[in-house]
């Protein structure tokens, strides 16, 4: 018996003795507790939009270039979209909207500032004291 192997050398040695069971159908109401025989893939993506996986503020990446907690990007909100909703905004520079999560992307937007990175002093304007990559969030 072998001591002290990898993980790799491990998965080797069961692989050697393992045979596996053939591949069956069965209704997907009977499948608890059974391991798919091969992947399966979606037609689509599912939603098939970008989507904000957090509360926050969806904005164009470039508007924040500069940003930090002495200097903060300050912009115009727009609009405010909860999950299930829409928003009709083309979204500009000096411009963002308000996210909830699960909410889809504007147009415009190529990222999503975490509502913890931000403060709304009022008067539709938000500020946002970190900058973010593209597709960030």
């Amino acid at each position: 018996m072998e001591t002290g192997i990898t993980v790799e050398r491990a998965l080797e040695l069961i692989s050697a003795h393992i045979t596996p069971l053939p591949s069956i159908l069965c209704p997907a109401g009977a499948a608890e507790g059974r391991v798919l025989a091969e992947d399966l893939r979606a037609p689509m993506d599912q939603p098939p939009w970008p989507r904000s996986p957090l509360d926050g503020y969806a904005l164009r990446a470039e508007d924040t270039a500069k940003a930090d907690r002495d200097h903060p990007t300050v912009l115009r909100i727009v609009d405010t979209v909860y999950a299930g909703g829409w928003s009709e905004a083309n979204v500009g520079p000096g411009e963002a909207v308000r996210l909830m999560t699960g909410a889809p992307i504007p147009p415009g937007c190529d990222c999503v500032v975490r509502q913890e990175d931000t403060e709304a002093p009022g008067a539709g304007l938000v500020q946002v004291f970190t900058p973010l990559q593209p597709w960030e969030n």
